[in-house]
């Protein structure tokens, strides 16, 4: 090899590795450089995080100081209970509703191991009966004589 294709061949070599080292560190600061529109956006995001989270919080609270009145109204309308109905079991009732509520809106549920005590009252809330009145047949209603006041 004489003298001028070396400096060819060296000069070939050296803008091949000029040009992979220059392609590296664009591919490199490509994909990890941020602008500050970038930081912007990340820092509005973090943000709403931080919102949403301080929502959750904010709503579980009033749910569980919610439920902590009516049951304290519970305890003060019932000391003694009424037919088939007393403070303790209305407690239970009330934290149910509350799990259930949590639970709709997305939320952990803050009372382990309730149950409805009240199965009639899921019934009732359960079934969305939404007719129109003058649409449903006689036969749906209860019969005068089939009613019992035992």
């Amino acid at each position: 090899m004489n003298r001028a294709e070396f400096v060819i061949a060296t000069a070939i070599i050296l803008f091949i590795a000029f040009a992979l080292g220059w392609f590296a560190y664009w591919l490199i600061h490509r994909f990890t450089r941020v602008s500050k529109a970038d930081i912007g956006e990340l820092e509005r995001m973090a943000q709403e995080l931080h919102e949403a989270e301080e929502m959750r919080d904010q709503a579980t609270l009033m749910i569980l100081e919610g439920t902590e009145l009516e049951i304290q109204y519970a305890r003060d309308t019932m000391p003694r209970g009424v037919l088939g109905m007393n403070a303790a079991m209305m407690e239970e009732y009330l934290q149910f509703i509350a799990n259930r509520r949590l639970t709709q809106l997305g939320l952990p549920e803050q009372f382990k191991g309730v149950t409805n005590p009240f199965p009639w009252m899921s019934e009732i809330m359960d079934l969305r009966k939404e007719k129109n009145f003058f649409e449903t047949r006689v036969t749906e209603y209860q019969v005068g004589g089939a009613l019992s006041w035992d």
